[in-house]
């Protein structure tokens, strides 16, 4: 969904969005306001989530303000950092505020999902300013866990936040709360009193900075060694 006052993307649609034809067709503010208002009344109504993207990127950053934080079931943390190389669209910097935002969410209780967005628009032989890697499809990747490959699965996925982020790597992960296994999105039980965590970074040249936020204040891990090209914290 393109408009002037933003950009966002609709998952798990089982037929034709009955505001599109009037979003593509409306230009004044006022009118694409009820346009977007509509499409998002028939997300909630259907059980579609409603994703924003790029919410800061530069001309075609997030504007509708009326958005409720209850209707946005995902938020674009990261758009294709290959154009962040384009310092004039200031890219690199609307993805850190996404990161923040999001951030800023969750720690007020809104389990809203991130993803990332590749938004490939090139050729592979085509570039972004002075970027040295191609805009393609699966940079940024977002990692789902599911029950099956199905689409109902990753719907399920998205709405629990059972999902990652990353670029170039993947992640596997060994996460518990008090004896019982986690995913990242899981809300952990109250004053959980043991969380025993295992990370293997894979894919990465060089050693990762690992670090959580506890409560907003940041952690560092240092225990991280080396094992058969792949780092383990």
């Amino acid at each position: 969904v393109t408009t002037m006052l933003g950009h966002a993307n609709l998952f798990g649609l089982t037929d034709r969005p009955k505001g599109l034809t009037s979003i593509l067709l409306d230009k004044q503010t006022g009118e694409l306001e009820k346009d977007l208002e509509a499409v998002i009344w028939e997300c909630r109504e259907k059980n579609w989530l409603f994703s924003v993207n790029h919410p800061f990127l530069y001309i075609w950053k997030w504007l509708y303000g009326d958005l409720r934080l209850a209707d946005m079931n995902c938020l674009e943390i990261i758009n294709d950092p290959t154009y962040a190389a384009d310092k004039k669209a200031h890219a690199e910097e609307a993805n850190q505020k996404a990161v923040y935002l999001s951030d800023l969410l969750w720690e007020d209780g809104y389990r809203i999902c991130a993803v990332g967005g590749s938004d490939s628009h090139n050729l592979l032989e085509e570039r972004y300013g002075d970027a040295t890697e191609p805009s393609v499809p699966g940079d940024p990747a977002t990692y789902a866990y599911m029950d099956g490959l199905s689409p109902e699965h990753l719907l399920d996925a998205l709405k629990a936040c059972h999902v990652y982020v990353t670029r170039h790597c993947s992640i596997e992960i060994s996460l518990e709360a008090d004896g019982r296994p986690v995913l990242f999105g899981d809300q952990l039980p109250y004053r959980s009193r043991e969380i025993h965590y295992e990370f293997r970074f894979l894919g990465l040249s060089e050693e990762p900075d690992v670090f959580f936020y506890e409560n907003g204040e940041k952690h560092s891990c240092e225990n991280i060694s080396e094992e058969n090209g792949s780092y383990l914290v």
